[in-house]
């Protein structure tokens, strides 16, 4: 067995430097094609989106000129339904928009009461018009023992620009 002389060494790291780079090149060329790809994708999605008043009937979201201005609208019924219940409102308050959904109003709530008082104001909140729906939802008793429970998750609605 011979030990590999110095020349030899040299031309096998040049080599394996070669392969590295072309290997590299030729990966960063497929990602900058994907993200092409995903790129024109996104575009399609957004010109072909459907409008939220085809997908909502009549009634269905919150119309207001600012979706700043259809949140309060949210969270004041939120409020008024906690209020007419005689609930304790530990939390009603409206999320960031998210990027992806930007048309969607989501409130974290949490109210605390007597049983049938906190079902009554999770049935009203569904039935009322505009349409929201209870997400990530928790129904949990409270520590005092009395037959209070707390209603803890996310509501959600829909805004449409008028």
């Amino acid at each position: 067995m011979s030990i590999p002389s110095r020349p030899a060494l040299w031309v096998a790291a040049a080599l394996a430097i070669l392969l590295a780079l072309y290997t590299a090149w030729s990966g960063l060329s497929r990602l900058h094609e994907r993200r092409a790809a995903v790129h024109a994708a996104q575009s399609d999605a957004e010109a072909s989106a459907i409008p939220i008043s085809d997908l909502v009937p009549q009634g269905g979201a919150y119309r207001a000129g600012t979706r700043d201005i259809a949140a309060e609208a949210f969270r004041l019924r939120l409020l008024e339904a906690a209020v007419e219940r005689r609930l304790l409102v530990e939390r009603v308050a409206i999320e960031p928009a998210r990027r992806d959904a930007s048309a969607a109003l989501v409130a974290r709530i949490a109210v605390s009461g007597p049983e049938a008082q906190v079902l009554q104001y999770a049935a009203a909140v569904e039935r009322a018009r505009p349409l929201a729906r209870l997400t990530d939802w928790r129904l949990q008793s409270t520590s005092a023992g009395d037959g209070t429970i707390r209603l803890d998750g996310h509501v959600s609605a829909l805004w449409q620009g008028s």
